[in-house]
């Protein structure tokens, strides 16, 4: 989204977001986040990750089906089932499945809270 850095407007900021960052934090370049709209495109809200550098933006949608298919792989374990979600996603290959379920298994271990908040929310909500 090179064009909406021009015209993206954060509304709501996570500041020092580079102390919070997962395994990279104290040291990320993940300064803050932001949930903002495309002031040309004021129907589609965005969200972005702001470095020093620049901001890497993209649409919530994105942002969810992204998070759809995270919380799939991370749920799916040793069965990788596929498609498990409406995206219709594929599984890896064999060669690659026995690192990738590693790979999961290790994240699931450091995500577990977050997957806790954002549970917890959706409860609130839906």
């Amino acid at each position: 989204m090179k064009n909406a850095v021009k015209t993206y407007q954060p509304a709501v900021t996570v500041q020092e977001y580079n102390l919070q960052d997962g395994i990279y934090a104290p040291d990320s370049a993940a300064a803050t986040l932001s949930i903002g709209n495309d002031q040309e495109h004021t129907a589609e809200m965005s969200a972005a990750v702001h470095f020093s550098e620049g901001m890497d933006i993209l649409p919530l949608h994105r942002i969810f089906d992204l998070t759809l298919l995270a919380l799939s792989v991370l749920r799916e374990g040793d069965a990788l089932i596929h498609p498990a979600t409406s995206l219709g996603e594929t599984g890896p290959s064999e060669e690659d499945s026995q690192s990738f379920r590693a790979c999961c298994a290790e994240n699931r271990k450091a995500l577990d809270c977050r997957i806790k908040e954002i549970k917890e929310l959706l409860e609130i909500y839906y």
